[in-house]
């Protein structure tokens, strides 16, 4: 086992030695997202997108009426839609955030895939 990791080290050495920019190759924040948005759901990312748009718009109302309201209990009303609305809309930033991670590490995964038919086909 110790030779084959041997083996393995010495070509890692010999590919970053050709190629010392072998690992500067990822894709801009921008380009991530958009990659989301053409993956195999992308109708679940455009409908998370809408429903977080609407949460935002909702978050801004209920702060707007929370400030400009004089009863306690609409203000507590306000408030509280505000905050849970603020949390829908982190959470489902969150799911996005998570999905550009999915495909950049599914991306990579594919890169060392390649690696590795390629070391076979040297060998």
């Amino acid at each position: 086992m110790p030779d084959l990791d041997d083996q393995i080290r010495s070509a890692l050495d010999t590919a970053n030695e050709s190629d010392p920019d072998v690992y500067s190759n990822e894709l801009s924040t921008f380009r991530q997202a958009t990659s989301v948005m053409r993956g195999r759901n992308r109708w679940i990312v455009t409908m998370v997108m809408v429903v977080t748009f609407v949460f935002t718009a909702f978050f801004f109302w209920s702060v707007y009426k929370f400030f400009n309201t004089t009863d306690l209990q609409q203000s507590i009303a306000w408030g509280f839609g505000g905050t849970l609305s603020f949390l829908a809309t982190g959470s489902l930033k969150l799911w996005f955030w998570m999905q550009m991670d999915k495909y950049s590490v599914l991306r990579e995964i594919k890169r060392l895939e390649l690696q590795v038919a390629l070391l076979v086909q040297k060998h």
